[in-house]
């Protein structure tokens, strides 16, 4: 892995997605029913919305169509990401979003004064899939780019939910260390032997039946 990842797995880009829980009136209503008061807008319902670790944009770019008087901005540490990101918004014809790459070790220690500050902050997923270290550092850019009246979303993976997960990813990384093969080759692998592992029904089928729906 080069330093640059931190060793996070860049042999293959991440998946593409929409998840409705990042959507700013889903927050809104999120906070309300917990009785919070959601960001203020401005008078023309104007608000800015960051996501931390945005991947391919795809999300990020549906949520700046969905709401034109807001402004977004996503930021990743991949190239190929907001390579990506910046194509799929500039062929939509979105004016109101932007994509960055950048580093939350960087961005943690000194916080860009053109980025500001954000109604919202949302982060899915890669607060459990980064080391410790740079996780302290994401901590740290929340805290720059938020005020008083900020709303922070954040998801993690968690047990019991994610456990089929375990298995498959152990045995991925075990074949990538022991043969250098590619991310989606390692992948490839550990599904062929985790399938034949479910078609004699073996122990590990038994006890974590969702894993083969998780294949």
């Amino acid at each position: 892995m080069s330093e640059w990842s931190h060793g996070y797995n860049v042999s293959t880009g991440y998946t593409y997605g929409f998840y409705r829980e990042l959507a700013p009136n889903w927050l809104d209503f999120s906070a309300v029913i917990q009785g919070y008061l959601p960001p203020a807008r401005g008078v023309d319902g104007s608000f800015r919305y960051l996501e931390l670790g945005s991947g391919q944009g795809f999300g990020l770019c549906l949520l700046a169509a969905a709401n034109p008087t807001g402004t977004f901005v996503g930021i990743d540490f991949n190239p190929e990401h907001i390579a990506h990101s910046r194509e799929l918004a500039r062929g939509a014809g979105l004016t109101n979003i932007t994509f960055l790459e950048g580093d939350f070790a960087d961005l943690g220690a000194v916080w860009p004064s053109e980025l500001g500050q954000f109604e919202y902050v949302t982060l899915h997923g890669i607060y459990s899939w980064i080391p410790a270290a740079v996780r302290a550092n994401l901590v740290r850019c929340i805290d720059h780019a938020t005020m008083p009246g900020s709303l922070v979303y954040v998801s993690y993976n968690s047990m019991p939910g994610w456990l089929t997960t375990v298995p498959y990813q152990h045995l991925a990384r075990q074949i990538q260390l022991a043969t250098a093969r590619s991310g989606p080759e390692a992948l490839k692998e550990a599904t062929r032997l985790l399938e034949s592992m479910v078609a004699v029904n073996a122990p590990i089928h038994r006890t974590l039946p969702a894993l083969k729906p998780r294949l």
